[in-house]
């Protein structure tokens, strides 16, 4: 099985990354993942590829891949010795969060990316613009 999760702009790319699914008369399984706004990409990619030597094309336009979560990006990370803790604590205190809608918390040197229940990702986001700190520090934050 081959995972197409970034289109390739040529069809030859597509398909000579497909075809490594069915080697030597055996056959595979090639999916391809991409979100509304590569749909022109897609469609162009896919109508090429189907005169080459696919014996299926299946396209399930249905199909949605959706998470609970989203992810919260704060401009501060080791660099700023923001930590896990600080966050969490901020979120949860300051903010009113229950720490089951937070998700993983992952640190790094300049930025920090915190995984939250879409349904609190807007009330923390417009608490952070608006007047908490985390440390005693403002940082910038933003929804990836």
């Amino acid at each position: 099985m081959v995972i197409n999760y970034d289109l390739p702009f040529e069809q030859e790319v597509y398909t000579h990354r497909i075809g490594r699914t069915g080697r030597a008369g055996s056959t595979g399984t090639a999916i391809s993942l991409f979100s509304p706004k590569d749909s022109e990409k897609c469609s162009y990619v896919l109508q090429k590829a189907k005169k080459g030597q696919m014996k299926e094309l299946r396209v399930d336009a249905k199909f949605k891949m959706i998470s609970d979560f989203d992810t919260l990006c704060l401009h501060g990370g080791k660099k700023t010795k923001l930590r896990a803790g600080d966050i969490l604590g901020t979120f949860c205190k300051e903010i009113g969060i229950d720490n089951s809608m937070i998700g993983k918390i992952n640190i790094t040197e300049t930025k920090s990316y915190i995984a939250l229940h879409h349904t609190v990702v807007n009330k923390v986001l417009n608490a952070l613009k608006k007047e908490v700190k985390i440390k005693k520090k403002k940082y910038m934050a933003w929804i990836l």
